[in-house]
């Protein structure tokens, strides 16, 4: 135990040191405008108002100097210029993208001075949003009056703000871990707290007992459930943690009511006379559970709840500061007392400025001393009092540590909800106050953020329940396992990889789409009837590039589909403010704003981990990451915590902008890509930037074109048989079922229609072919020659037709060029001595020809058969352009070769299993792109191949290519000199006769 304390106050002290250092070094050495860049100061903000807030502090709220300029501008003077003012200017007005968050510890400053230093003063934010942000300070009067402005220059000066680290978190922590330190026994290295002992001790197991927290039975706990509607997961895990002696945890996947399972396990201790302290790693996880509790009557079954929020009310949502500890001491019957003691007080003060006499000074200054002692004693026993009154107190864990709750170390339960986000350090402060545990969170989604990588890898980033599921697993832990917030579609995935599919969707969100509700005016198009969507950027030159920080990473190519998409979903009814937009890189979320912001000011963008906790109905996720060079990074994205956190804020429609080539590097991505693929619409971002490539997108999306889903879980038990199935379809899956198996018979039925006709065809051509050689036998012409014009199959024929009736049988030219002359038997003996090489080359014009048949009939061949017709040509001794004769003499031959009929060859051909090609891959090997849509059919081989793979010289008929080239090259260079020389030739006869004719008449006058 103790070396467990003493390491964990060594990995914070690296951490606190990281985090300070980092802010003092950014102070240090960077320009304000840098600053900015990084999000960690807003320049060149002026004062808009001054106001009192609750507690009389003081709320100072700042906007962009710009802004506040116009303002004053228009109100001084209306002229028709500022009326017609662009919208660029306006786009001037909001503040630039910042790290400024409720709740954070900031400083502000004149403009030109120094970062991080000449501070006026220092607050808390209380509200920020694009325009302005509201800060928070106690109390003007306490600041140093040489260190600010005159009042008549607050709205003249431009200021900035600058946040600052915050030590006061590690001190607590610290203080916590110390007094648990001091509770170890030193003889037996063990705590007197039993709890203490089973969280760091593998010696001690957690108990439970049988009477489910006191309920006989499982009918009389139900029956005690305030929330009705809870599912039997839930039921089960509040009923399995009322039984703990010590500690239980609720392990909460995304969307399955983790909170609401909390709240009512808190309302069960309530009613059972218990005392509870819930917790939370930040403000708004603790608001969370308090608003869901105060949805609850205000007396359920005779037992009041009374809630008290513990903490700085400029940290708390502003409709839940009527339960915070300040309103309830403040606006009590003591409450008032204590106001009049502060009057009497600040009244006495002030006339103490006036007196001189130092006896009448005395009596005052003694006055004032016991007034503050009063003072002190009443507001202790008033936050006592509220403290005591209170069933259920609510803070954040550090929060656990503020003196109203000094000396209250005696709740029977302490409740930690998104357990998973905070560091274990911070749990021990409220730990410590309480004698049972409940845990609840998702270790599965992102983790506290460390800024000490060392301080990561040395165990600071394991959260305290993802170790305790880790060592104690199902025997302290039950899962939710009902979600209300995904399309069954969306959460498969994560179900899968995350949580062992044991996830289900409730009938109520299972098929829900962006057009399932009924008063939804929404467009019914393949965009808003698919849940699932993948643009896929590569090949794109959609490249990433990096901010000038160095720090960041952005994707413009990225943000332009974004923006497109956004574009169409809007044009079919979605309302910007029900689209999330998220991506893990902070420079992608400077640029998304840059581009979105101004025409959709209600859509949310941020990061990825800033929206955990969020849903909308559409979530779009840049994923930043796209280089070409092997091997591919892919940065944080390897946290597949963060992609399950980013992919479970969608609720009805996920869309993934990725570089599928880079992300697949990692091997879970992969996954995901396949599985976007399988189940949801698959496109290139061409189709977003390039008009020729503009999908259609006016029909429903068509689940029945993905595999058949088998996942597609409802909370009640389905049956196997068929009849019951088809049942549960809708009227539309079941009119696309008949729609689909209607499509595949009609093609069924064409393409036998199309096999019947060829077969005709070829039956004629065979006839016609056979007539010309039976007439060419029957003449006394001793050759006869074919056309060019003939197919390969009418080559092949011919072949066969001269073969069967022993005739001879020549090829010359090459490819379109080839010519077949047919001729009747010379008795000579050289063609004898010719006779084995004429078989030889007859045979490979044959073998040709077949291969040529082939890809006629088949339309596609694989590359292995390409590689095989490249190995005969390189065999045959002579070149196919020089003309061979072949004659069927029985002269003896080296090797003997069976002869085939023309029908038999036929049969052989027809017989051949033709392998399916899916035309959908690119028909590379290995490589397995999609070119359903963007692809290039080869000419040669008939194959569709992806850009990268489209040239002839990559896939494999580079020779074939070459070799049409040329023959392309010789028919129109070959003619045209062939035409010159018969010109030439005709030009000279022309000549002669003339030279002939004028020649005549004089040799006629000679005699």
């Amino acid at each position: 135990m103790e070396n467990y304390i003493k390491k964990t106050l060594e990995l914070l002290d690296i951490e606190k040191e990281t985090e300070v250092n980092e802010a003092i070094e950014n102070f240090a050495t960077l320009s304000n405008r840098e600053l900015e860049l990084k999000g960690v100061t807003i320049n060149k903000v002026k004062i808009l108002n001054f106001s009192t807030g609750l507690s009389g502090r003081i709320l100072v709220k700042l906007a962009r100097a710009s802004f506040v300029d116009n303002i004053s501008t228009t109100s001084n003077k209306k002229s028709k210029n500022d009326e017609n003012s662009d919208d660029d200017d306006e786009n001037n007005f909001d503040l630039p993208p910042h790290k400024f968050s409720n709740g954070d510890i900031v400083g502000i400053r004149p403009s030109k001075s120094k970062p991080g230093t000449n501070h006026y003063y220092t607050g808390v934010v209380y509200k920020v949003d694009s325009r302005k942000i509201v800060i928070a300070y106690d109390d003007y009067e306490d600041s140093d009056p040489n260190n600010r402005p005159l009042l008549d220059e607050y709205f003249i000066t431009v200021f900035a703000i600058d946040k600052l680290a915050n030590d006061v978190t590690y001190k607590k922590i610290r203080e916590s871990l110390e007094k648990l330190k001091s509770n170890v026994n030193k003889r037996t290295g063990n705590s007197d707290n039993g709890l203490v002992n089973i969280l760091l001790n593998d010696g001690y197991q957690p108990s439970f007992n049988n009477s489910g927290g006191g309920f006989i039975n499982k009918d009389k706990f139900e029956q005690s459930l305030v929330n009705k509607g809870l599912n039997q997961s839930q039921k089960d895990a509040i009923s399995f943690s009322l039984s703990s002696n010590d500690i239980a945890c609720i392990h909460g996947p995304p969307g399955t009511g983790k909170t609401t399972t909390v709240v009512e396990f808190i309302v069960q201790l309530v009613k059972s006379g218990k005392r509870v302290l819930a917790c939370g790693p930040s403000n708004l996880s603790v608001d969370n559970m308090l608003e869901k509790l105060l949805e609850y009557p205000s007396s359920t079954n005779g037992v009041l709840i009374n809630a008290t929020r513990v903490g700085h009310p400029t940290r708390i949502l502003p409709q839940l500061l009527k339960h915070t500890l300040d309103h309830k001491t403040k606006n009590s019957e003591g409450g008032q007392i204590i106001k009049g003691i502060k009057d009497e007080i600040k009244s006495l003060s002030k006339q103490l400025l006036k007196v001189k006499q130092q006896s009448e000074r005395r009596v005052i200054q003694s006055t004032i001393k016991d007034l503050r002692v009063d003072l002190k004693n009443r507001e202790k026993s008033l936050i006592q009092q509220v403290i005591k009154n209170s069933n259920v107190i609510l803070s954040t864990n550090t929060g656990a540590s503020d003196s109203s709750l000094k000396g209250n170390d005696d709740f029977d339960w302490v409740v930690i909800d998104e357990c998973a986000q905070a560091l274990e350090a911070s749990c021990w402060i409220p730990i410590q106050k309480g004698r049972r545990l409940l845990l609840a969170g998702d270790h599965q989604q992102l983790p506290p953020t460390i800024h000490s990588m060392e301080a990561a890898k040395m165990g600071l980033s394991i959260t305290l329940f993802e170790r305790i599921i880790k060592q104690y697993g199902d025997q302290v832990s039950r899962l939710l396992n009902v979600q209300y917030r995904m399309n069954h579609k969306i959460m498969d995935w994560s179900s899968m990889e995350f949580y062992n599919s044991k996830m289900i969707a409730d009938k109520s969100v299972s098929n829900h789409l962006l057009t399932t509700d009924a008063q939804s005016k929404i467009r019914h198009t393949l965009t808003t009837t698919c849940p699932l969507l993948m643009i896929d950027t590569s090949g794109c030159d959609m490249e990433e590039s990096q901010d000038d920080e160095g720090e960041s990473k952005f994707n413009n190519g990225e943000v332009v589909v974004v923006k497109r998409h956004i574009e169409k979903l809007v044009e079919c009814g979605v309302k910007p403010n029900d689209i999330g937009v998220i991506t893990p890189y902070n420079g992608q979320v400077k640029l998304l704003k840059s581009y979105l912001s101004k025409s959709y000011p209600l859509m949310e963008i941020g990061t990825v981990d800033g929206f955990q906790g969020r849903e909308k109905d559409v979530i779009i996720i840049s994923m930043v990451r796209s280089n070409s060079d092997a091997p591919h990074k892919v940065g944080f994205l390897t946290e597949d915590r963060r992609t399950n956190v980013a992919i479970t804020r969608a609720r009805k429609h996920v869309v993934v902008v990725c570089d599928t080539d880079t992300i697949s590097s990692h091997e879970p991505l992969k996954r995901m890509v396949d599985y976007f693929k399988t189940n949801g619409l698959f496109r290139s971002a061409l189709e977003y930037t390039e008009n020729e490539f503009l999908p259609s997108d006016t029909d429903d999306w068509d689940i029945g074109l993905n595999q058949e889903d088998n996942n597609n879980k409802t909370t009640t038990t389905t049956t196997t048989t068929t009849n019951n199935d088809s049942n549960k379809k809708s009227k539309t899956e079941l009119l696309k079922d008949k729609k689909n198996k209607k499509s595949i018979e009609e093609k069924e039925k064409k393409k036998n229609k199309d096999d019947s006709e060829k077969q005709e065809v070829k039956e004629k051509l065979k006839l016609q072919l056979e007539t010309i050689v039976n007439t060419f036998m029957k003449t006394s012409m001793e050759s006869h020659s074919f056309p060019s014009t003939l197919s390969s199959y009418e080559r092949l024929v011919v072949h066969e037709l001269a073969e069967k009736n022993k005739l001879n049988h020549q090829s010359v030219g090459e490819g379109e060029n080839r010519i077949i002359t047919i001729s009747k038997k010379l008795k000579t003996k050289e063609l004898n001595k010719n006779d084995e090489n004429s078989d030889d080359n007859d045979e490979n014009e044959e073998d040709q020809d077949n291969d040529d048949e082939q890809k006629e009939s088949d339309g596609t061949t694989t590359n292995s058969s390409t590689n095989k017709t490249k190995k005969k040509k390189k065999k045959a001794k002579k070149p196919t352009s020089t003309t061979t004769t072949t004659t069927s003499s029985a002269a003896p031959k080296k090797k003997s070769i069976d002869k085939k009929s023309a029908d038999e060859l036929l049969k052989e051909f027809e017989s051949i299993e033709l392998t399916e090609v899916d035309l959908r891959i690119c028909g590379m090997k290995g490589c397995g792109k999609n070119v359903e849509i963007l692809g290039r059919v080869c000419q040669f081989c008939t194959h569709k191949y992806c850009t990268q793979h489209a040239l002839y010289e990559i896939h494999g008929c580079g020779e074939k290519a070459k070799f049409q080239a040329r023959a392309d090259w010789f028919k129109q260079h070959g003619e045209a000199k062939k035409n010159v020389v018969a010109h030439e030739k005709l030009q000279k006869s022309l000549n002669d006769l003339s030279s002939a004719r004028k020649k005549q008449p004089t040799s006629s006058k000679k005699k």
